[in-house]
């Protein structure tokens, strides 16, 4: 799929994030979402998803946003995991 990942945070009150596959977890302090990028985390307060638009690939939030942070999908950590192994057996 050819999805061009952006965030644009206005005021730290509204986030919009493309390249969203699904709403992972959410409550009023935090949201995770699966994008074609890798795990976003979003944290804060009084934070809520005030538009799911999953054929478009698209989310967005508004709240109090105080940290956005990507993290290795699983996938990618179960390929460096595995890279490590080989690293040691080659050594």
């Amino acid at each position: 799929m050819d999805v061009k990942g952006e965030i644009v945070l206005t005021d730290r009150k509204h986030l919009m994030v493309q390249a969203v596959e699904c709403v992972e977890e959410f409550d009023e302090k935090k949201i995770l979402l699966r994008t074609y990028l890798g795990d976003l985390e979003i944290a804060g307060s009084d934070l809520s998803v005030i538009a799911l638009d999953l054929e478009n690939s698209k989310v967005e939030v508004e709240g109090r946003i105080t940290m956005l942070k990507y993290q290795d999908s699983k996938g990618d950590k179960a390929k460096k995991k595995g890279k490590n192994i080989f690293a040691k057996m080659v050594k």
